[in-house]
């Protein structure tokens, strides 16, 4: 396995940024092709050393070569601010761009717990609500069609909820963390009892290295929840992180619908059942984020 050929995309967001350094620190660096946009202050020197910079929408993909892991991570996050023109392209296009044109063995796909709805998410049937969702589950659909077509190549889709972790996106748990050092109200809006799943990035870089290794899969295409094993309420999640902090932040419920609202529960049987996670709550992923912060 060390010396598989190993691709790596979006290699400069948060969550690929993760998973090459994590490969890097691994694997001998020759083995290792990560592709990106833009070099970030915080990008470590492995990544500035190595990185190819290509456009996955516009440049010519065939340069690549063939490999024999694909780690998808590269595409346009949900922040209600792009077009559905955008989210298709950087989501769905660039997805079947690539399967195209590179030869793999294994492609393990970053994806969401945004191809869910409120209803759907408690029976485990995908039924995206927002461009964002929708987007990233055409791109799964396109994975299984290429999936049929070639039996020999495994393809893996890991749906996650918010991922936390130094220089994630901003998302509820960062925001709390923010306002809590500044000592500033915290608003909420709406139920703060609705619960949320996060989970920290660490958990997912033990899932993926867990799914490189793993050779025997029931299929060719496989999906799996990959979540923390309890969700936490806003309430909850906003008193931990004061607490932790030592804030004298107010929490303020602003009377206005939230964008989400429902509960955050999410079915990870398959994925404990396959031994590739761990069973961590909400809260202990919270913890363990804070504590990355203060180290």
């Amino acid at each position: 396995m060390k010396n598989n050929k190993i691709l790596i995309t979006g290699a400069t967001g948060f969550v690929g940024s993760y998973i090459a350094d994590k490969f890097f620190e691994k694997f001998n660096s020759k083995h290792i092709t990560i592709i990106g946009r833009n070099i970030k202050s915080w990008h470590s020197t492995s990544i500035n050393n190595n990185l190819i910079c290509i456009d996955l929408l516009k440049d010519d993909l065939t340069k690549l070569g063939n490999f024999d892991c694909v780690i998808h991570c590269a595409g346009l996050h949900g922040d209600n601010t792009k077009s559905w023109e955008d989210y298709y392209n950087y989501n769905a296009l660039i997805t079947k761009r690539l399967i195209e044109v590179i030869n793999f063995s294994k492609l393990i796909y970053i994806s969401t717990c945004s191809v869910f709805s409120n209803v759907k998410l408690l029976k485990n049937i995908p039924d995206p609500s927002n461009s964002y969702g929708l987007s990233k589950f055409i791109a799964e659909k396109l994975l299984k069609f290429y999936s049929n077509k070639n039996k020999k190549s495994k393809i893996i889709v890991l749906r996650f909820p918010t991922i936390i972790g130094n220089n994630s996106k901003i998302n509820l748990v960062d925001y709390i963390y923010n306002q809590s050092l500044l000592n500033q109200d915290i608003e909420i809006f709406g139920n703060s009892h609705l619960k949320r799943n996060f989970i920290y990035i660490n958990l997912v870089l033990n899932t993926i290295l867990k799914l490189f290794y793993k050779k025997k899969f029931d299929s060719n295409y496989e999906v799996f929840n990959i979540a923390s094993s309890r969700s936490m309420s806003i309430k909850d999640i906003t008193k931990l992180v004061k607490n932790k902090t030592f804030s004298k932040s107010k929490i303020k419920i602003i009377l206005k619908e939230p964008t989400y609202n429902f509960d955050t529960k999410i079915d990870i049987s398959k994925s404990l059942k396959s031994n590739i996670l761990s069973p961590i709550t909400t809260k202990l992923n919270i913890i363990n984020f804070l504590n990355d912060k203060t180290n």
